[in-house]
């Protein structure tokens, strides 16, 4: 009989069964049972359990013909193929085959046999398991409305931990019986029509969304995404299914047969929401009846319509996420900002381009899932571990205390490594599911990098009015920013900019647009501490735009527009904690100056005198002295000449230039705000810290691992104000499920909001056991208070955004070499303002890596020449509290180098990253203008000879 007639015959038998067995998983019959067999099987689901409870219970002289039973029972429950390649046909239309009455029989008779071998107290967990099964939103208010008020006494709870810290990277771990992971990518964008695979030997899987016996889609306030792809490919490279399997190099060969065909078809296009097909205006009845006078007739939709057509255009809107700023008395009149511009004495607009990815090199993303039936054991870098647990929760319908974290070593702060991991994680635990084995996925560093650490641009449209004065009259800013197929953090990465795209100053009046817009590119990652970055790389250069055209210093504009702490005096909608900067007088110093002596008629000799001179009070606002800015200035004066010789002479091309090697000088200032109010990620300020006192004196803070450095500021904080030894603060990071932080792990790093909280901790301690009557051990929780929050409201999008602000400014001087397009740094000095410094070393540390990390990533595949000694990084001395101070390198040193390569270039550069091929052509952008000028010069004068001698010739013949 032919294979063909057999293998129908077989899906009838199969088709049979599943009618006469309601409880056969989604998977089984997907799978198509290719073989007939007389014995009934039961569900893969159902296999699954039996096959990992009974490698639970088996004893070591178990036979080996029970292990070949339970080997082949796992076999059966994955997508067995024929031993010749064949052709699976995914089509939308087969997603849908399985009937509701279907799926209401198999959960009808799931629950039924459930019932029937539940213990006496499966009604309590069952109610447990509806009280803790809810989405993460609702799990997140549930717990915040438990929260103890700040400042009370809370005891710790008595059950078990169901997360644990590694001291490990999961990529290192081995488990028994685990096999390896590789996600399958569709590079096409569109609907999958076909896909097509090879056989699967014994042993290996294929699960695709199919086998996902949860939820499809991770849905939250923040987005929702899929797990993986149904049918609509949104990006090249999104995950389509799993290849699960014992030998990774066999995973890598089957990887490289598959084949995913896509139609470009989208719904959008079949819904005809643009159609060209529209019956033209001119044709309808309405426009007839119009031609023979009929009036009285307009053409209005019908509400529900007109609501119709509205949803759906939010549906398919490329606009993610958008905020829009307007502040400042112009527009409480017609004319608005373009009439400020209009009487502006210079008015400048540019664009900015900013798509640096600060290199990582550290373990990529993955997890190892391990499922027994009933507890499901993650191992992975997760930073986020509430969002994990429901995640996981959701997608594999698991309560969430049968779930155990095992948090590895983590370093990656991009947002996707924050919440796509769970994303990754959900995906290798329904291969675990389903394969009722251990399951390995280990991204490699190709993937990391086009899907983890990918960073679209954001582009900046800046427009900026000025006075003859320098005041900034207005600014209408305009942001861009690509957030790929999908991206949760998409409002607050818009709420950032915007609140960043002023940078440090004052403008009279401001527009701020600002639209993260969808696009079929993979989902932006950005490192939510940096990113301000690009904000400040904008303002910053487009400040430096206004010092050439009205001819006033960098240093001297900036202070001229800088942030008022009187909030009344500016129409900004963001405050920010500020120093007294301005109280400060000019500085009178004593100073050598040379001065021309004419001693005789035909004689002038130079001679040196002391003079007495003013150092301007906002030279001292980051250098105590002021000597350095003084110092910036005169070398920026200086580089600025050669730069007017050059166009003098005409030889503005480099190729032209005898200067070797040119010189630039760059200056930058920004902030750096910690714990945003604002934020939907970081619960908009409700960071809490819990300490408890013990009796035999010892301080135990309850948080997620911390770095070592701030482990060492928190026992001197402990230590000073309760006067313990160093070695009575212990840190412990052992949660119980209802215990765990909501929070991204981040949150705990900060060590301005933390450290300030641990002290409040630690006041009230030493207040408690003044009183003499306590009962230990006894914990004290402090959070961020009420009126702090107030300060940002974040309806109207105004107020105090974050809890405590740093400033920070840059000097950075290069040469570039006009033979090689190569730069040289000669010179970088930071200034930080960041309250006190508690660890000196540590901090100067924490800014020189920052610098050296940022260096890397301004010229694509080039290292920049600079010593480490000629990075010179000062703190201003204050006994202010604490703050973040690392991330501000980020956000001055692009700023400071490309203006100082753009004066050095005598060429605006207006984005990054850079690479050679760029620098070259930036330097030599005015070459052509100067060749031709010089060949039209070379013509003209051929020309005149030629009728010069034309002439003669005529005069002789004459």
């Amino acid at each position: 009989m032919p294979k063909k007639e057999l293998d129908l015959k077989a899906k009838k038998k199969a088709l049979e069964k599943k009618q006469k067995d309601p409880q056969l998983s989604a998977s089984a019959k997907k799978a198509g049972l290719a073989k007939s067999s007389s014995k009934p099987k039961s569900s893969t689901r159902a296999k699954a359990i039996a096959n990992a409870s009974a490698k639970a219970n088996a004893s070591a002289k178990a036979s080996a013909k029970e292990k070949a039973n339970a080997n082949a029972s796992v076999n059966t429950k994955a997508k067995p193929l024929a031993k010749a390649s064949t052709s699976a046909t995914v089509k939308a239309s087969t997603r849908a085959k399985a009937s509701a009455k279907e799926k209401a029989n198999a959960k009808a008779s799931a629950k039924t046999s459930a019932k029937k071998a539940a213990k006496p107290e499966a009604k309590e967990r069952k109610q447990s398991a509806k009280k803790t099964a809810s989405t993460a939103t609702k799990a997140t208010a549930t717990k915040a409305s438990t929260k103890k008020s700040p400042g009370t006494e809370a005891k710790r709870s008595a059950k078990p931990s169901s997360v644990s810290f590694e001291a490990k990277f999961y990529s290192d771990l081995e488990l028994k019986d685990m096999i390896h992971a590789k996600i399958i990518r569709c590079m096409e964008t569109g609907r999958i029509t076909k896909i097509s695979y090879p056989d699967l030997t014994e042993g290996y899987f294929w699960i695709t969304a199919h086998d996902i016996p949860g939820q499809h889609f991770i849905g939250n306030t923040l987005g929702r995404v899929p797990i993986l792809c149904e049918g609509e490919i949104l990006y090249p490279g999104e995950p389509v299914g799993i290849l699960a399997g014992p030998d990774e190099a066999v995973l890598e060969e089957l990887a490289g047969q598959f084949k995913i065909e896509c139609s470009k078809e989208t719904l959008e296009a079949s819904l005809k929401l643009n159609s060209d097909e529209e019956e033209k205006e001119e044709d309808t009845p309405l426009a007839i009846l119009q031609e023979l006078g009929i009036t009285g007739i307009s053409k209005e939709k019908k509400p529900s319509e007109q609501k119709e057509e509205d949803s759906l255009r939010e549906i398919f809107s490329d606009v993610l996420a958008e905020r829009k700023v307007q502040s400042g008395p112009c527009f409480k009149k017609e004319g608005g900002i373009e009439e400020v511009f209009a009487n502006c004495a210079h008015v400048i607009e540019h664009e900015w381009s900013y798509k640096i990815n600060i290199p990582d090199f550290n373990e990529p993303n993955g997890a190892i899932c391990d499922y027994n039936g009933k507890t499901l054991t993650v191992y992975t870098p997760t930073q986020w571990i509430s969002n994990l647990r429901q995640t996981l929760s959701a997608a594999l319908s698991l309560n969430t205390e049968d779930i155990i974290i095992k948090k590895t070593k983590s370093f990656n702060q991009g947002s996707s490594s924050i919440w796509y991991n769970s994303i990754v994680a959900s995906q290798v635990a329904v291969a675990s599911y389903m394969c009722g084995k251990p399951v390995k996925l280990v991204y490699t560093r190709e993937e990391q990098e086009l899907y983890m650490d990918t960073m679209r641009p954001v582009t900046i449209r800046h427009k900026t009015g000025v006075s003859e004065s320098g005041r900034i009259a207005a600014m209408k800013i305009n942001i861009d920013f690509d957030a790929g197929a999908h991206n949760p953090f998409a409002q607050e990465i818009m709420d950032r900019l915007v609140i960043a795209s002023c940078g440090c100053y004052n403008p009279q009046n401001v527009s701020i647009t600002a639209r993260a817009n969808s696009s079929a590119s993979q989902p932006s990652s950005i490192d939510l501490r940096l990113v301000d970055s690009a904000a400040f790389f904008a303002v910053e250069n487009q400040m430096n735009l206004l010092c050439e055209e009205c001819r006033i210093s960098p240093v001297e504009i900036r202070m001229l527009n800088f942030l008022d702490k009187d909030t009344k005096k500016t129409a900004m909608p963001f405050s920010f904690k500020l120093k007294k900067y301005f109280e400060k007088k000019d500085l009178q110093v004593s100073g050598t100056d040379v001065v021309m002596k004419k001693e005789k008629e035909d004689f002038v000799r130079a001679v040196s005198q002391k003079v007495e001179y003013s150092i301007p009070s906002y030279y001292m606002i980051f250098d105590e002295s002021g000597k350095n800015f003084l110092e910036f200035e005169r070398k920026y004066e200086a580089y600025r000449q050669q730069v007017l010789y050059r166009r003098q002479k005409n030889r503005t091309s480099l190729i032209h230039s005898k200067d070797s090697p040119v010189r630039g000088i760059g200056f930058a200032c920004s902030f750096a705000g910690t714990c945003y109010l604002g934020s939907q990620i970081y619960g908009g300020g409700d960071q809490s810290l819990e300490a408890t006192y013990t009796e035999d004196k010892t301080v135990i803070i309850h948080c997620p691992p911390v770095s070592a450095t701030i482990q060492e500021i928190w026992k001197r904080t402990v230590t000073e104000i309760l006067q313990h030894d160093v070695s009575s603060v212990k840190i412990n990071s052992s949660f119980s499920e209802d215990e765990e932080p909501l929070l991204p792990e981040t949150v705990y790093s900060n060590i301005s909001v933390m450290t300030q909280l641990l002290r409040k901790c630690c006041e009230t301690i030493k207040t408690k056991l003044s009183r003499k009557k306590n009962e230990f051990p006894f914990t004290v929780q402090k959070s961020v208070t009420s009126s702090l929050k107030k300060l940002w409201n974040t309806n109207s999008f105004s107020g105090q955004p974050f809890h405590s602000t740093s400033f920070a400014a840059a000097i950075l001087e290069l040469e570039l070499d006009p033979c090689t397009f190569r730069e040289k740094i000669k010179k970088i000095q930071v200034f930080v303002d960041g309250g006190k410094i508690l660890n000196p070393v540590a901090a100067q540390s924490s800014v020189r890596l920052g610098i050296q990390r940022i260096l890397t990533s301004l010229v694509a595949r080039e290292k920049l020449d600079y010593e480490i000694q000629d990075i010179e990084i000062s703190f201003l001395e204050s006994e202010e509290a604490p703050m973040q101070i690392g991330e501000n390198v980020f956000h001055i040193i692009p700023a400071a180098y490309t203006q100082a390569l753009s004066q050095a270039l005598d060429h605006t550069v207006s984005s990054l990253p850079l690479s050679i091929e760029s620098i070259f052509e930036a330097a030599n952008e005015n070459y052509l203008d100067e060749f031709k000028r010089a060949l039209v010069q070379e013509v003209d004068a051929v020309s005149s000879l030629e009728q010069e001698q034309e002439n003669s010739k005529k005069e002789k013949e004459e």
